[in-house]
């Protein structure tokens, strides 16, 4: 969900979890999303990304960095992704994208509806998710990313 929604920040401190009456746990679906979907910019920088595809594309995922480093550089979540080198990543990938993708008028509709959002705003976060889903979740299925 991390990369559906390009949070750059998680981390260890950063996870929920919910704790049930009958004593079972889970890890909160989400919980601390505050660097995602690029909620720091204003709506002129979102309408410059978004009249550039290759700006847009470099956005949603080609340019992308996380907090985590590997091998002395930040990571790029979507190239690990598309890298299909951890398989505990391909399987969850593997998992959630039909979920995503039979969810994705319904998460376009949650955004649009929310009545503090502008309209550019709106079409910046339904596109770039969009991207997210086809160039790189989807991409990875359609590759048969993980048997």
């Amino acid at each position: 969900m991390d990369a559906l929604i390009g949070n750059t920040d998680r981390n260890n401190s950063n996870w929920g979890i919910i704790l049930r009456k009958d004593g079972s746990k889970d890890i909160a679906p989400v919980y601390d999303n505050g660097n995602c979907l690029n909620s720091k910019w204003d709506d002129e920088k979102m309408r410059i990304v978004m009249d550039d595809a290759d700006k847009m594309e470099a956005e949603a995922y080609k340019a992308r960095r996380c907090i985590f480093e590997l091998h002395g550089k930040r990571v790029n979540p979507y190239h690990i992704i598309e890298s299909r080198e951890y398989p505990e990543c391909l399987e969850a990938v593997y998992r959630l994208t039909p979920q995503i993708g039979n969810n994705m008028d319904k998460i376009q509709t949650m955004i649009k509806e929310i009545p503090i959002l502008s309209e550019i705003q709106k079409n910046f976060f339904t596109t770039i998710i969009e991207h997210r889903y086809e160039k790189v979740l989807l991409e990875c299925i359609k590759s048969d990313c993980v048997h």
